[in-house]
């Protein structure tokens, strides 16, 4: 009589009143690398309280280099179904054999979030106010009439699990599509709509598209299988039209003019106490120099671990430790820990992009980003400040590759480093575009800042100084 009586339960409070699913093909630059599926639903929870469900999946396949690597990720998202107040979520996104979980969940309206790494949590809170709803669910939540009208919002994003701030405008199309551009944080997303459903959204002018079954185009129909010919790498790269550098890692000084392609506006490029930046209308020029500068003072975050930068792990510090022993000072330390990063990871190549500190000491393989997060634990284990940057780098066949590498503070000044080249000082023919750290949100940050740039600007070396 109980399991009748739970079952009947069951099926009265988790009656199934709306679902819906649609399944996407990724593009990448109108190459397709795999596919993703949202599954809607509403029910009823036990106290008879309407939930809103996204249920997504996705798996694509992404060249970088010689490597080909498989990203899997799944969300589960809930909210109330009228008013789109988050309930919860649950999300892993995987490559390889490095895992992210995240979850988050409303708390009598405060807002808790985990994300755990390879045993590394963050944690975090915060109110939830100003009728903020998670991203996926926002052209949901807003009517048609009011995307059209444009304005702004606050979105949790499903990545970082952090508040951000998006604008929004709209128009009817000829085909009877509501087209809404999404700024978010900077970045572009047009999403087409059709009776309520996206039919199609694309990420930074066609970096990345979704297309919704049936409504791909000629062209995107001819690329229905994954094709293997699509390098990230190769496919970001800028071309410099200026001045040739034929050894740039033997620049000390190089002077860059930035500029949006077809009349676009350049991304704001940081200034520091070795890179100078002077902006005019639709243009920056930046001058980049290698030497050891005052800057300003480190900060908390510099010596602190985080997700990634994982310092307070056993096996970093007991390295660490061992690198440094009889070092007389900071400045010796950090050229001890460049040349160690050098060397310990044997396997250079691009099939990682997602590890920690930890893992990268014991697969000792990695590219750029590996590189610089285990020089940066390595360091603030040791309680020297170090900053992430990323932006991008001059090789010597005169194209620009976004790249990762470290500034390290040896007690008074700030010093550019990159152990990915084992170099202790690094060259001037690079430019930083964010500063960042080893947080979830500073991850999303940095990338959202990397998308701004990619297939917008037009780089020009105008001048350089080789070291004498």
């Amino acid at each position: 009589m109980r399991k009748i009586l739970l079952s009947a339960v069951f099926i009265f409070f988790y009656f199934n009143c709306y679902a819906e699913q649609n399944i996407y093909s990724i593009y990448m630059m109108g190459t397709k690398i795999g596919s993703s599926t949202d599954k809607w639903s509403e029910k009823n929870d036990p106290s008879g309280n309407c939930i809103l469900t996204l249920d997504s999946s996705s798996e694509m396949e992404i060249n970088r280099g010689e490597f080909s690597i498989k990203l899997k990720s799944s969300s589960i998202v809930r909210t109330a179904c009228k008013t789109f107040t988050p309930v919860d979520i649950r999300s892993e996104s995987s490559e390889i054999s490095s895992t992210l979980k995240a979850t988050g969940k409303n708390i009598n309206g405060t807002f808790k979030a985990e994300i755990e790494k390879n045993g590394n949590i963050e944690t975090f809170s915060y109110p939830l106010k100003d009728d903020v709803t998670f991203f996926s669910l926002i052209l949901k939540k807003i009517p048609v009439q009011q995307l059209i009208k444009g304005g702004a919002a606050k979105v949790i994003s499903e990545d970082s699990l952090s508040v951000k701030e998006i604008s929004y405008s709209g128009i009817l199309t000829p085909s009877g599509t509501t087209r809404v551009t999404v700024n978010y944080s900077g970045v572009p997303i047009v999403f087409e709509i059709l009776n309520g459903v996206v039919i199609k959204s694309e990420l930074q002018n066609g970096l990345i598209s979704y297309v919704l079954e049936g409504y791909d185009t000629a062209s995107e129909k001819s690329a229905s299988a994954p094709s293997k010919g699509t390098d990230i790498i190769e496919s970001t790269a800028i071309e410099n039209s200026g001045i040739t550098v034929k050894k740039p890692r033997n620049t000390v000084k190089a002077v860059f003019s930035f500029s949006g392609k077809n009349g676009m506006e350049i991304p704001d490029i940081p200034k520091s106490c070795f890179q100078k930046v002077i902006t005019e209308k639709g243009s920056a020029t930046v001058t980049v120099t290698s030497e050891l500068c005052r800057g300003d003072k480190p900060e908390k975050q510099d010596t602190l671990p985080n997700l990634y930068e994982d310092s307070n792990n056993r096996n970093i510090t007991e390295a660490a430790r061992k690198v440094s022993e009889g070092a007389p000072d900071s400045n010796e330390i950090i050229k001890r820990m460049v040349r160690f990063v050098f060397k310990h990871i044997k396997d250079k190549n691009y099939k990682f992009g997602n590890l920690s500190a930890s893992e990268v000491l014991a697969k000792k393989a990695g590219d750029c980003t590996e590189h610089s997060t285990l020089l940066a634990a390595l360091l603030k284990s040791l309680n020297i400040p170090v900053k992430m940057a990323y932006g991008i780098v001059l090789d010597d066949q005169g194209r620009f590759f976004f790249h990762n590498w470290n500034v390290a503070f040896n007690g008074t000044d700030w010093i550019p480093v990159d152990a990915t080249f084992g170099m202790e000082k690094a060259d001037s023919s690079r430019v930083v575009l964010i500063f960042g750290s080893g947080s979830s949100r500073s991850r999303e940050d940095v990338s959202l800042t990397v998308l701004k740039f990619m297939r917008t600007i037009e780089i020009v070396v105008m001048g350089f100084e080789y070291e004498k």
